[in-house]
């Protein structure tokens, strides 16, 4: 969030009676002064806004109708606005007026210009590294199943993209200085950068360019002076923070690029290798933020680095019918420990009373010795159930519902704490047709691929926060019983199906 001047803002003054603006005089204010949302100014006050939503909402008219019902604060109350922000995900900017209704300036949710300050000496290494993310991430983790087209792909993205970087508003300002040090990186990097007027980018949209825009409110502003959005486009547009942040993200090695991991899952279930992902996602009833609230009032005074624990004062809680000061002692030395092999990240193998791992996968207690199928689960901690024991995992719990019903499956942990999804792990398994994976997605949702939310569980069930340390992820016995009943019930359909290719 950060806080913007009279000055940084986009207005129009309009005249008494005058409710709607016509779409040139918006075009044209947006060109002046690009921004998500314009302020309406009549005798000096305040009187509507009209955003870069209402511009597309009304696509095709000739004036689009000033909003007149919005938000607002009387005050500078950063406070306030921050809570507003967190309340309502829809809104993206907070006018301030004074006690005459005058506009001072507003709150504005996104702060592009933070993290490219910050960064400021490191754009030219950001800059190579977000250029070749994609290729790095396609040629390690889709090699087995894109072997034959895998030297094409590469091929492909070696080819140099034209840059095109879209002119910011003002000249002589704090985003005029950012837009020419990263068009000087870009001749650095002798690739071809061209700069551009924000009437000029309908022009790139279908071309094989990279669109990059200062902050988000000059992409958004430019989509409304274009008259369209950018959705579905053959270029990549982006703002300049989400390109660097390609580029920390493959020098760290830590997120998996989103491609390559709806690649993976897509060549799975092509194979007849079943996909899920699972999360940890707010749910219509917002039952996240209520439970996240709760969960804040119980950790005041508890340390960052002791929120994750079972503390002494909460264990008893946690584990219930469960609980003896020694077992509780017991599970939280649990010899946890990870190492990686190859580049892929597994659990060390360790053979202990409450944890067992073999082969770099934890024991899922009363696995058949014949079985049909195998359903795989990819993740960190609640995936690999760290607050509890073996038959205590989700897993475990699963494997339990599966031999009840009678069904021929086998259930294993490939549980790890790695970055948010290791598709290397998920590429050296060798699955089989009619298997079924399921994989941890840090709440991302790929198309074709079904999510199973806990939210929706905790929800349904009223979870109660001393179930859990500090997030419904770091959770006890009970919680992951029910998130393998509820699994169970997702998958059981598709477990059903006969496999048509054989064992």
């Amino acid at each position: 969030m950060i806080k913007r001047g009279l000055e940084e803002l986009t207005c129009i003054k309009v005249d008494e009676g005058e409710l709607c603006i016509d779409i040139d005089r918006l075009q044209e204010a947006l060109c002046h002064s690009t921004s998500e949302i314009i302020y309406c100014i009549k005798k000096e006050q305040l009187c509507g806004i009209i955003s870069v939503g209402d511009i597309f909402r009304g696509y095709g008219c000739k004036s689009i109708e000033i909003n007149t019902k919005f938000t607002k604060l009387s005050s500078w109350n950063a406070i306030k606005a921050k809570k507003l922000f967190a309340d309502f995900k829809n809104i993206h900017k907070i006018p301030i007026v004074d006690m005459d209704g005058r506009l001072l300036g507003d709150y504005s949710r996104w702060d592009d210009m933070r993290f490219l300050r910050r960064n400021k000496e490191k754009f030219q290494e950001l800059a190579v590294a977000a250029l070749n993310e994609k290729k790095y991430n396609i040629s390690r983790y889709l090699k087995r199943y894109k072997e034959q087209n895998n030297d094409l792909m590469i091929a492909a993205l070696d080819e140099r993209e034209d840059v095109i970087l879209v002119s910011p508003s003002y000249a002589g300002t704090e985003k005029s200085e950012i837009f020419k040090q990263l068009k000087s990186v870009f001749n650095i990097l002798d690739l071809k950068c061209t700069e551009a007027s924000k009437m000029e980018v309908l022009s790139y949209v279908n071309r094989k360019s990279i669109i990059l825009f200062v902050d988000i409110d000059e992409l958004k502003g430019t989509q409304a002076i274009c008259g369209q959005t950018f959705n579905n486009k053959t270029a990549e547009i982006m703002t300049y923070q989400s390109f660097l942040l390609k580029g920390s993200r493959a020098i760290t090695d830590i997120v998996a690029d989103e491609f390559a991991v709806g690649e993976v899952l897509e060549q799975l279930q092509s194979l007849g290798v079943q996909c899920y992902t699972l999360s940890c996602r707010e749910n219509i009833n917002g039952y996240l933020r209520k439970y996240t609230d709760k969960q804040a009032i119980r950790l005041e005074g508890v340390s960052e680095e002791k929120r994750t624990e079972v503390r002494k004062e909460i264990a008893e809680d946690f584990y219930g019918e469960l609980y003896t000061d020694e077992y509780w002692k017991e599970i939280m030395l649990m010899p946890f420990a990870a190492q990686n092999i190859n580049g892929v990240n597994r659990l060390t193998d360790v053979n202990s009373k409450y944890l067992n791992v073999k082969n770099g996968e934890r024991r899922t207690c009363n696995q058949p010795e014949q079985f049909d199928r195998t359903i795989y689960f990819f993740g960190p901690c609640i995936v690999i159930g760290n607050y509890v024991e073996d038959q205590h995992t989700i897993e475990s719990f699963l494997q339990s519902i599966l031999i009840d019903k009678g069904y021929q499956c086998r259930v294993v942990n490939c549980g790890c704490w790695v970055g948010p999804i290791d598709c290397g792990r998920i590429m050296e398994t060798k699955f089989r047709e009619g298997d079924v994976v399921i994989v941890y997605s840090y709440d991302k949702i790929f198309e074709g691929i079904t999510d199973i939310n806990i939210v929706d569980v905790a929800d349904i069930n009223n979870i109660p926060v001393e179930w859990s340390t500090d997030r419904l992820l770091h959770c006890n016995h009970k919680a992951n019983k029910l998130y393998a009943e509820y699994i169970f019930e997702v998958i059981e359909e598709n477990i059903k199906l006969p496999i048509w290719g054989g064992a």
